[in-house]
């Protein structure tokens, strides 16, 4: 009995180590994530920017470099980043003071890596910290390991382990950690190998808080997982929806889309950074009623999330629909702001200023569109 007993830990462990090795290579091909159907591995291949390794991620990580240099001893303040890349992504352009070849930039929430996140936030202390707390969980669970007296918990304790690797690649070259799910699979992991490196009766003696905080942790993770993917999907419903419902030439069926695209957008409450779109797609929809307060307050709201380029886009959008070249133009300027090598920003805004009599600074965007041209 006991000899079974042993053999069936010994294949849980293994079991769980298949699993989230299966879990994660799962969400790398296109049925995995919703939101990219060709599979993310497949999205990189043929990305015109994989010819540069990483791509889009080396000019994300240039842009934070910049934060570091002009913050390099308390860093830019935790949480600020999301706030801030779109100015520094904006001044690495100009520093190329080369044309730019699209209107459009990245839409960028997060570093793609936690540490130099960390480093641009927090600065040195707060990344010696974080990597202390890596390397430690790391060095518990491989001293477990090598010190285990119970062969029966060994697999248990590599599976434990296999997932905070996981995790930890994820996180040198993504952002898992600064997302609910993840981060709770990790701490779910981590209070395992707690328990474990007390061991046997002692654990149930010294730990007990650990030992049952396992369960909860993991139906939160479970919980918050789908409530997660839930509202991503919703806000990617809501925006097709209204896409769609702006097409029709039915006037009636459009705003009856128009209003299901509402409830769908306003019924969104996960707080993650993605899903704070749903303001910008909101003030759109109202728009499409021909309810301009509405998209007003909208946008209101958008402006305490959004710091880029899609937040003026819809600001130039609102101030076409109540013609005010003036909202016009300043939504043009704080685009030039976040892409200034584009000519046809530059372009616009020359209109614009002609047309509110200013030639002075219509002369000048003139030249920079000139410069600029593609």
């Amino acid at each position: 009995w006991l000899r079974l007993r042993r053999f069936e830990k010994g294949w849980l462990g293994v079991l769980m180590v298949a699993g989230l090795v299966g879990v994660w290579t799962w969400l790398l091909p296109g049925w995995g994530i919703p939101n990219h159907p060709r599979g993310l591995v497949q999205e990189a291949v043929s990305s015109p920017r994989w010819k540069g390794g990483f791509g889009a991620r080396q000019f994300i990580w240039r842009t934070t470099g910049l934060m570091v240099k002009d913050h390099p001893i308390r860093g830019i303040g935790w949480g600020h980043y999301y706030f801030l890349h779109a100015a520094y992504q904006g001044a690495l352009y100009s520093s190329t003071d080369k044309p730019h070849d699209r209107p459009t930039v990245g839409q960028v929430p997060q570093v793609h890596s936690d540490p130099l996140q960390v480093l641009a936030e927090s600065g040195p202390l707060g990344s010696i910290a974080f990597l202390w707390l890596g390397f430690a969980a790391f060095g518990m669970g491989l001293v477990r390991v090598s010190r285990s007296r119970s062969p029966d918990e060994t697999g248990l304790i590599w599976a434990l382990w296999t997932g905070l690797g996981l995790i930890a690649f994820h996180s040198a070259v993504d952002f898992p950690l600064r997302q609910p799910q993840p981060a709770l699979l990790a701490a779910f992991f981590l209070s395992g190998l707690s328990v474990l490196a007390i061991g046997g009766k002692k654990a149930k003696r010294e730990s007990p808080v650990l030992r049952y905080a396992m369960v909860p942790l993991g139906l939160l993770f479970v919980i918050l997982g789908t409530i997660g993917l839930r509202d991503q999907v919703a806000l990617k419903t809501g925006f097709e929806t209204s896409l769609a419902a702006m097409r029709l030439p039915q006037v009636d069926l459009r705003e009856e889309r128009l209003n299901r695209a509402t409830e769908i957008l306003e019924g969104i409450q996960y707080p993650l950074p993605e899903t704070q779109d749903r303001w910008l797609y909101l003030s759109r929809v109202r728009l499409g009623l021909n309810d301009p307060d509405g998209a007003l307050a909208a946008l209101e709201e958008a402006r305490k999330y959004r710091h880029n380029l899609a937040l003026y886009q819809a600001w130039r959008e609102y101030g076409q629909a109540i013609r005010s070249p003036k909202v016009v133009l300043d939504s043009v300027l704080g685009m030039i702001r976040y892409n200034p090598n584009w000519a046809g920003y530059h372009q616009e805004a020359a209109e614009l200023w002609k047309l509110l009599g200013n030639e002075t600074e219509n002369n000048r965007q003139e030249e920079l569109a000139k410069k600029f041209k593609v």
